[in-house]
């Protein structure tokens, strides 16, 4: 069949089903998939919390043994503070979820404010160092890392004539 020069908007996804169809469909499984969802961000928020916490102990247990009791403290009370703030984000992700939407100066003001007000107590107070302070409060992300790479190790591979594949 020809064309004749018009063109069709490039449609992103495949519909299978009617729109009733889709609807109903989404009404009826709706409800377990989301529940289904939040059970799995539930057991994320816990497994980077106790994978923070985790990382924060050993790490300082090795800072002891090689630095001492000052940079112990100092990357303690870094890590300390990265456990709030990631509890913080958490807080803030729920929240989005509750209300569906935040306004956008609040978002991470009081989080950031956290980081700052730390850096500045290490900055000012001679007991405390900078940069142990600081790598300690970056432990979260390297929490992130870490389960991030458990799961995509831990991930079934996907097989090129499924419908999951990416080419």
């Amino acid at each position: 069949m020809l064309n004749h020069g018009v063109k069709r908007p490039a449609s992103r996804s495949v519909k299978i089903l009617p729109a009733k169809s889709q609807e109903r469909l989404q009404q009826s499984y709706g409800a377990e998939i989301q529940g289904q969802s939040l059970a799995e961000y539930e057991q994320l928020k816990r497994r980077l919390l106790r994978t923070t916490i985790a990382l924060s102990l050993g790490i300082a247990l090795f800072v002891y043994g090689v630095y001492g009791q000052r940079i112990t403290l100092s990357y303690f009370l870094g890590a300390w503070v990265g456990i709030l703030y990631l509890r913080m984000l958490a807080r803030e992700v729920d929240r989005l979820n509750e209300q569906g939407k935040t306004s956008g100066f609040r978002l991470g003001f009081p989080r950031l404010a956290l980081f700052v007000a730390v850096m500045l107590v290490a900055a000012r107070w001679d007991q405390l160092r900078i940069v142990p302070v600081f790598l300690g409060f970056l432990t979260y992300k390297l929490a992130i890392l870490v389960v991030g790479l458990q799961d995509w190790v831990t991930a079934a591979p996907v097989h090129p004539s499924s419908n999951n594949s990416l080419i």
